[in-house]
């Protein structure tokens, strides 16, 4: 590096204490984002879009949260979440039985990857189905919900 190109970094760097304003702090932890909540308060979670891919529709964009691109579902998985941009809706299917120990991977999956507590995962705009193909009786309930919150499906572990 040339004489002339270190001098000029040196003073770029100089340049925000010489004029007086305070310096940057340096990023700490993850970032994080702002969503809305099942009852329309804000959510302060991870930034879980960053790096992935997104997958684009008419008017609203969704993010598989389980894969780094919009995969959409793999075989070998017991669980998948879905993210949906414009309404911040979680869809969080179950791919494999028991029932019950996908949920709870599901779970503790959007606990790591959110940075949310089970009482927070419960104000999440978000339903848990599984389709007739896995498991007919359980398909027909709709909604079976995360364990961790009121209301929720009792399902086999």
């Amino acid at each position: 590096m040339s004489v002339w190109k270190l001098f000029a970094v040196a003073i770029l760097t100089a340049l925000p204490a010489l004029l007086g304003a305070a310096p940057r702090a340096a990023p700490t932890g993850h970032a994080h984002i702002s969503i809305v909540g099942r009852d329309g308060s804000r959510i302060v979670v991870n930034d879980f879009m960053s790096g992935r891919q997104p997958l684009s529709a008419p008017g609203d964009t969704y993010y598989d949260l389980v894969h780094s691109g919009p995969v959409f579902g793999n075989e070998n998985d017991s669980f998948g979440v879905q993210y949906q941009a414009s309404s911040s809706y979680f869809l969080v299917s179950l791919l494999a039985e028991p029932l019950g120990r996908s949920r709870s991977r599901a779970e503790a999956f959007l606990r790591n990857t959110l940075g949310l507590t089970n009482a927070q995962l419960c104000r999440l705009n978000l339903q848990v189905h599984v389709i007739s193909g896995i498991n007919r009786r359980y398909s027909a309930l709709g909604d079976l919900k995360l364990g961790v919150c009121p209301g929720a499906a009792r399902l086999p572990n």
